[in-house]
């Protein structure tokens, strides 16, 4: 079941509570297993909504896991990004990975994220 997602949707009200827009959605935490997501940190004011709205899908009562394949070149707001995620997150793997274009080699970060520990 693949759905869009607008991340700013999924920012929790002062006192922790949903916001009114996911209330009134149909995303349910329980209904996915596993999120996918590619490029998604370029800008620093959109780290902590992408943050909640991962957190906010991670946090049911299932072993939900986020995966994530980003570039590492041009991200200005890389290292905000893996600095948060350290501390919103039970689990976090990082690995360095790349891939060749023609005769170039694309430096990339692969990102495991759970709010559970692994079994």
């Amino acid at each position: 079941n693949v759905k869009h997602v607008d991340w700013y949707d999924f920012i929790p009200n002062e006192d922790g509570s949903d916001n009114a827009k996911v209330e009134a959605s149909t995303f349910s935490r329980d209904d996915y297993d596993l999120l996918i997501g590619s490029d998604l940190v370029n800008w620093e004011e959109d780290v902590r909504p992408l943050i909640s709205t991962m957190k906010y899908f991670l946090s049911g009562d299932r072993d939900t896991k986020a995966i994530l394949m980003l570039s590492v070149e041009n991200r200005k707001a890389l290292p905000t990004f893996l600095e948060l995620i350290e501390s919103e997150f039970t689990y976090v793997e990082t690995k360095n990975m790349s891939i060749m274009n023609k005769a170039e080699e694309l430096p990339l970060l692969l990102i495991t994220l759970s709010m559970q520990k692994p079994k």
